[in-house]
């Protein structure tokens, strides 16, 4: 029988505060190279699963 999974913590306090100034930075030059090849992916359809 599987474990059952713990509720995700809450963010308060400082630790809000970072997440919130991390996830507004700007990205940095790798960031945006890996957002522009997976923007320009091509996907390839699997042959036989329909």
């Amino acid at each position: 029988m599987a474990k059952p999974i713990a509720p995700t913590p809450v963010f308060e306090g400082d630790d809000l505060d970072k997440l919130v100034k991390y996830m507004k930075r700007p990205l940095t030059k790798k960031e945006k190279e890996i957002n522009e090849r997976l923007k320009n992916h091509r996907d390839v359809p699997m042959i036989g699963f329909d």
